[in-house]
Order: structure tokens, then sequence, then C-alpha cells
């Protein structure tokens, strides 16, 4: 569990440096870097926690996590949330290698790689229980119980531990810092659920299932694994980082996605059991800090890539961080000696409990739906959002704030924008999922910078046709972007919606953007262009737009100042619905919600 509560803290944490530190308290990019930087550099200490906490130190420091953890679910302030977060990822930091030292020191060694594994087993099917929305973000009395009986149980597990008195081992090998991309693989990949949804084409409760079941099998493989290798098996090792590679390759449209994803868990983490073993002299306290620096390094490098122009495309990262942890497979094995201490029988205990956890996998299809449309009739109600990844003016992810707001507006099409569904910074949670699920309303997905951030349109009605198209500037701008164009049928004929999310930086981006939108339009009736244009209505691509024969539904039905951005604050009008002159805008309303730092747009579309 200690590795559990680590890793929901380490998620809150990365979330709340960007949302609230850097946006909302205006700390920065330099201000977000210290406290990254300081917070991480505190991982260099664990050796220091170990020697001033002898053999209590594991307990000491594990039971530090679930406090902390406990005291972040009952805060509801971003500011304390982050401290604690931080206290906690530092106590992540020192708990990989003193946990790891004990362990060799009681020459149970063998037993840091399931436990390991269970534990983001546990974190990921917590996930998928509560829709991939982490606990930490979760207000009620359930995910506090939740919270509190697992802190319970490893509190109680941590007191009934026993280390006979044994002196932890304080060196290992180099190749250990082959954890570093073992968990940039699992934060972005293997464990990730909406990624998996996605690329495999899967619901999310099957998603969540057969990560939870790949996870049960790596569990088991590495209990068996560690320590009974034969001496040099660097064949097949070689073949296990192979499956790691071609799995980490982009596999949009690979019918068998699904399924190789899961072999590539398992292959992970028979990675991370071998690598685990290899022996040597340096400390393990400075190696592991090394690790989790290369995992930061892999996701601050990915994410950065979608705001600036890299040397490389960001999917090459996955295969990188692949091909990196088989070498430290292979390595290790190359270099392998006999196992110093006689290992004992295999222990099942984690990969059992692994499997058990897949009981838990029921409850998100109990509680899914297929959406059911409705036939279309005019008057539509229909809504523009941006959804700033889910947070908040405090820096706080509530998605059911921003579906009370989507509900008050009684929209039939909804348009959104900045729609994550998996990605890191953002709390790895599969928004759009989660939205139609709580809406009860079908989607259609349009991904722009990758395949987990872009456009996306729910509909109460059935939808016809979809075609999504990239921008044509794409290569000289970040981040990439496209649009949805959606056909519905509404009283016998067609309504068209074409809804995109246009370049942040300058009207230079913006401009072949919008001649594409005219393009695709094509002059066709019954159109509506919608979404987060980025433009204020005397910029020249807007003039573009009206003089290409849309209107402005605001400038037809609104009323006062239409201003939608900063939304607790707003003083400029970026957010816009155009349409075909054949039809008649009505009831423009910008509603006041801060459930996103845009305020959402609605308005009622007759036909004339």
């Amino acid at each position: 569990m200690s590795f559990t509560f680590g890793f929901q803290l380490l998620r809150l944490w990365i979330s709340l440096l960007l949302y609230h530190l850097y946006e909302v308290a205006g700390a920065g990019s330099g201000g977000m870097l210290a406290v990254a930087v300081a917070v991480l550099a505190a991982g260099c200490f664990a050796a220091v926690v170990q020697r001033r906490l002898g053999a209590r130190a594991v307990w000491w420091v594990g039971s530090g996590l679930a406090v902390m953890r406990l005291i972040e679910q009952i805060n509801l302030a971003p500011a304390l949330d982050l401290l604690i977060a931080s206290i906690g990822v530092a106590l992540l930091l020192w708990f990989f290698p003193i946990s790891f030292n004990a362990l060799r020191g009681a020459q149970a060694d063998r037993h840091f790689p399931p436990a390991l594994l269970l534990g983001i087993s546990i974190d990921t099917m917590l996930k998928g229980l509560f829709g991939t929305i982490d606990l930490s973000w979760l207000n009620g009395w359930l995910p506090l119980i939740v919270v509190v009986a697992l802190a319970a149980l490893q509190l109680w597990s941590l007191r009934s531990l026993r280390w006979n008195g044994a002196a932890p081992i304080h060196t290992a090998s180099i190749m250990v810092v082959g954890l570093g991309p073992f968990l940039f693989l699992q934060a972005q990949v293997f464990q990730n659920i909406g990624f998996t949804s996605v690329v495999a084409n899967w619901p999310l409760p099957l998603a969540v299932e057969m990560i939870t079941l790949a996870n049960a099998l790596g569990i088991a493989a590495s209990s068996v694994i560690y320590g009974r290798m034969p001496r040099r098996a660097w064949t097949w090792t070689v073949i296990v980082g192979l499956i790691l590679l071609v799995v980490t390759l982009p596999l949009e449209g690979d019918p068998l996605a699904g399924v190789e994803l899961m072999a590539g868990n398992v292959a992970a983490a028979i990675g991370l059991t071998i690598t685990a073993q290899a022996r040597g002299a340096r400390r393990a306290a400075v190696l592991m800090p090394v690790a989790w620096l290369l995992t930061f390094i892999g996701v601050v490098v990915y994410y950065v890539g979608h705001i600036y122009r890299l040397p490389i495309e960001q999917w090459v990262l996955a295969p990188l961080a692949a091909m990196f942890l088989a070498a430290a497979m292979v390595l290790t094995v190359l270099r392998s000696v006999e196992h110093p201490q006689p290992i004992g029988p295999v222990d099942w205990t984690p990969g059992v409990i692994g499997l058990g956890l897949i009981v838990f996998t029921i409850g998100p299809w109990l509680n899914w739906r297929e959406p059911v449309t409705q036939p279309g009739q005019f008057p539509v109600r229909v809504l523009s959002y941006n959804l700033h990844s889910g947070f908040d003016v405090t820096g706080r992810l509530d998605l059911e704030a921003i579906a009370q707001t989507i509900e008050s507006e009684r929209a039939d099409v909804i348009a959104l924008q900045e729609v994550s569904r998996g990605w890191v910074p953002d709390g790895s949670v599969d928004m759009l999922a989660w939205l139609s699920q709580r809406l009860n309303l079908p989607y259609v997905w349009g991904p722009t910078a990758d395949v987990l951030w872009g456009n996306a349109i729910l509909s109460r009605y059935p939808i016809h046709a979809v075609r999504l198209q990239a921008m044509p500037n794409n290569d000289e701008v970040r981040p990439r972007r496209g649009f949805i164009d959606v056909t519905f049928e509404v009283n016998g004929r067609s309504l068209r919606v074409i809804a995109t999310h246009l370049h942040h930086a300058d009207s230079a981006g913006r401009m072949p953007q919008m001649q594409a939108l005219i393009t695709a339009w094509a002059n066709q009736p019954a159109t509506l262009v919608i979404g987060d244009l980025n433009s204020q209505p005397d910029d020249p691509e807007m003039r573009l737009l009206r003089r290409a024969g849309l209107i402005d539904s605001f400038a037809e039905a609104g009323q006062g100042d239409g201003l939608t951005f900063y939304s607790s604050r707003p003083d400029r009008r970026i957010d816009y619905i155009y349409h075909s002159a054949d039809l008649a805008a009505g009831d423009f309303q910008v509603n006041p919600g801060t459930a996103s730092d845009h305020r959402a747009i609605a308005v009622t579309i007759s036909a004339k």
C-alpha cells in the first residue's frame, strides 16, 4: 500500500504543480521548477534517513505515506494539498531505496518487485473503480472510507513486519536505474486506462479488467523469475525486450493493440524483476533518485513537446524507454552470478492477490451503460466549452462541476475542447468516457496533440457521419490542432457541426487553420462552426470567417459583452458559435460557471 499511496500523491503533486502553482498562484516556470527540483532532491537523503531511523525506517516512512495520504483526502485547499503531496513524494522517493535495502539485508529481496507491481496494480484498480478519477479529487464519505480503510491496512501490515535485526544492504548495481524507464512506461502506457481504452477501442471497464489481469500475470511471473534465471539466459531476455519495444511503437488502428499492450505489461514486469536482481557496489540511495530523475525527464520532455517543437517526436520516448529497460535486462543477465542466498519456494501470495483484484473490476461494469440517443428536432440547443483538462480556477480537478455546468444549459449538441483522456499532468483521467457516462450522451473523439488530447462532441441526437481533419500547419504549431466534422439528422434534414480549437499564440498561426475551416464548410447549408477560436472578434481571422458568410450567434442573439476568458474575471471573447445564413440563433447564454478557465457558451439554433 505504501507504493499505492505514493503513486496517488505523485500524480496529485504533478497536477498541482501545473494547475495550481504555475497557473493559479502565478509562480511561473521558474517557481514550478524550483519546487520540483527541491522535492526531487530530497530523495537523495534516503540514506541519511535510513541511518537515523535504523531498523524502523521502513515503518516510519511507510506510515508517513499513509498519514499524508489520509490528511490529503480530508483537505480541500489546493495550496495545502500541494504541500502535503510534496511531502508525500519525498517520502515515496525515500521508501524505494529504504525498503529495497531493508529487504536485501533480511535476505527477502525477492519480495520487492512483486510488492511494487502489486502496489501499482492496486493503484490502477482504484482509478478504474472510480472512473479513472483519483480518490484525491473526490469528495464525500465513500472515498474517505476507502482511504481510511487502506491506511489502516497499511499501518497494520507495516507493524507486522519483522526484520530479525538484519542490517540493510546499501549497495546495488547501476542496472537499478532501469526502474526509471519502467515507471515511465507504466505511467504513459501500461497502467494508463484511457490510453488502453482509446488505442484498443475497448470500453473503459474492459480496459480496467484487462490491465488488472495483465498486472496479475506480471506479478506471478516476477515471483517465479526472481533468483531462478538460468545463468546467461540472454536469448529469451532479448525476446522479452523485443516484445517490450514492439508494443511501445504506435498502435493506433492495430486490431490486436489490447492484447499487445497486455503482453508488453507482462514483459515490463519481467524487466523490472531482472534488473532488480543486479548486484553491484554503488549506493542504492543514489541510483534510485537517478531512476526517478529519468522518469521525470521522460514525462517532462513528452509534454513539453506538445508546447514547443523538439528534435524528436513525442511517440519516440516510449520505445526509447523500452530499449533502455531491455538493455538493462540483457546486461543484468550477461553479468549475472548465482543468487547469493537460497531463495526458497515461489511465493504466490502477491500474484493471487493481484488476480483477486479482478473482482473489484466488476464495479465499473455494473455502473456502465451505453448512452441512448433520441430523434433530432429543431430547435437545437448547442454548447461550446473549453474544459481546461478538467481543472477549475483554483487548480482542482472537478469533473462533476463541469458536468453540472453542461447540464444547466440543457444542450443537445456539445462541443468540447482541451479534453484529456489520460495525460499524466492531468491526473491520467479519461474525461470523455467519464462525462459520456455521467451525462448519458454518446461521443465523437477527435484527437489532435496525440491520441489522448483533443476535441470531442457529445450529442443527444444520432450521429450519421464523422470526419476528422488535421490542420494544415501542424508542422509549424504546437500543440497540433484539428477539427471534427459531424452530421446529424434533425427533422429529416442534415445539421452539420464543425468543432475545433485553434492555435493560441498568434493570428499568423490561426489564419491557415481558419481557411481550412472555411474550405471544409464549402458554403453548405445548415452548418455550425463552433469552438475555442482563440481570437477576439476584430482579429483578421474572425473577419475572414464573417466575410465567408457565416454569422456570429452572439452578435445575433446575445446580450452584454459575451466575454468568456478567464472565467472568474473574463476580459476577452474567444469562444464562438457561428452558423450559416439559413439558420437562426436565439437565447445565447454565457454560463458564469468557473469549473474551467473558460466560460461555456450556449445558443438555441432554429431552421429558417
